[in-house]
């Protein structure tokens, strides 16, 4: 109960029943780094797995989560909702290369989180995650956040881009959704918000890669930043919306993008 460490603690475990229970009965209240707590975890041999559930370990008094969950293994889904990263300023990461279909982190406070860097590329069998409740609006970085997740379709929730200092834009280490061809639903708020943006293209949204869905991009137009009006920029033309190449929003619905003084590309009409 007084271990303040979990750093390395299951690394390449093979998981059982009975290991399994001893998971359950950990007490964490006074732990304050787990990373790498799970690295490679049932990587070597180990069976199929359900769920690992860890929304019972209270994580409060963490401040170290990077590489949580790096390369965890033949584990479906992983349920940490609730958990408190209230005293951690980045999620590093956290579930890089690891093999979860579904990441169920709702209502997680993120509030403090500045980096999701890496936060879960590279997780190849990763299809949905739910972010419902987490508040991203202090994040500066989502660098790669999604990468290479190729069967990823669903974020759900809402991701706060009100202090990103770049935009998602493709062969940019920026882009969170790079070779993410599956992802039909995510959510973006408060683009640039607080962000001073200039006219570079750093500041452009890429979405070419993905398949997000229309909903999905009226709700990101609705929130891309006026580059004149409110950004105070006179000259736009190196900062562009790509749409998706399945889109079909019509030239009207393109026209609030344009109005706001971004170039868009992509348009189908």
């Amino acid at each position: 109960e007084n271990y303040t460490s979990f750093k390395y603690l299951f690394t390449y475990a093979t998981p059982n029943d009975e290991f399994m229970n001893l998971i359950d009965g950990i007490d964490t209240t006074n732990v304050k780094d787990i990373s790498y707590t799970f690295n490679y975890f049932n990587y070597s041999g180990g069976k199929q797995t359900d769920e690992l559930d860890l929304t019972h370990w209270n994580v409060g008094n963490v401040t170290t989560f990077n590489r949580t969950f790096y390369y965890c293994a033949k584990i479906n889904n992983l349920n940490i909702s609730g958990w408190d990263f209230q005293k951690s300023k980045d999620l590093d990461y956290f579930t890089a290369s690891s093999d979860f279909n579904t990441i169920n982190m709702a209502n997680c406070n993120t509030s403090t989180i500045t980096s999701f860097d890496h936060f879960s590329y590279y997780s190849s069998k990763l299809i949905s995650i739910d972010m419902t409740g987490c508040d991203t609006s202090m994040a500066t970085d989502m660098n790669y956040m999604f990468l290479n997740c190729s069967k990823l379709t669903t974020i759900t929730g809402e991701l706060d881009a009100s202090r990103l200092q770049n935009g998602f834009y493709p062969g940019s280490s920026s882009n969170p959704f790079g070779k993410c061809a599956s992802l039909e639903t995510v959510y973006i708020k408060n683009i640039y918000k607080y962000v001073g943006v200039t006219n570079v293209a750093k500041f452009s949204i890429n979405l070419a890669e993905t398949k997000v869905k229309d909903e999905c991009l009226v709700y990101i137009i609705d929130q891309l930043p006026d580059l004149i009006n409110d950004k105070g920029l006179t000259a736009t033309d190196k900062i562009v919306l790509t749409l998706p190449t399945t889109n079909t929003l019509t030239a009207e619905q393109v026209q609030v993008a344009i109005s706001k003084g971004w170039q868009v590309a992509n348009t189908t009409y």
